[in-house]
């Protein structure tokens, strides 16, 4: 099981932040660009600076987000928020991948096709800026990968609220 904690800076317009092991290094960066139109982040390894994977919102949306992940420039995923009565839903197609329990406060997970767990997110509560601890169950899909999905339902999550 891996570990990641990611904690994005107060009021941040450009939402740029770091994503730390568990031992508290610096393992990865998160470089956004200003969120006019769209938000675009890119996740980017710490020591090298080399760009692993692009989170893209869509340009045009008029009710539900819609947004690509991309790795090494190729599209590997989509996610997209469908209507519920329940609160937020979503799909992310390309990976086979299911996100369910979705509550800000608490957090949500995020399964196979096979339902068996990737990963859990948990939102850390009475901190000045958005915290989540990212746990990692599956060490065979890269982390970056999960992590972009976690910057994807973050961003439908910044949306909802605004």
């Amino acid at each position: 099981m891996m570990k990641f904690y990611m904690k994005q800076h107060f009021m941040s317009i450009r939402q740029n932040f770091e994503i730390y092991d568990q031992a508290g290094e610096v393992v990865f960066q998160v470089r956004g660009r200003m969120p006019w139109l769209r938000r675009q982040m890119t996740i980017l390894d710490a020591k090298s600076g080399t760009e692993l994977a692009t989170v893209t919102q869509a340009m045009w949306r008029f009710f539900f987000q819609r947004l690509t992940i991309s790795i090494e420039g190729q599209t590997v995923a989509t996610i997209q928020e469908r209507f519920s009565f329940l609160g937020t839903r979503l799909s992310i197609q390309g990976l086979g991948w299911t996100v369910d329990g979705i509550s800000w406060l608490k957090g949500c997970s995020i399964y196979d096709a096979d339902g068996e767990i990737i990963a859990t997110i948990r939102s850390k509560i009475m901190t000045w800026s958005d915290t989540f601890e990212i746990e990692i169950y599956d060490e065979t899909i890269h982390p970056v990968l999960v992590l972009a999905v976690v910057l994807g339902i973050d961003t439908v999550r910044d949306s909802a609220e605004s």
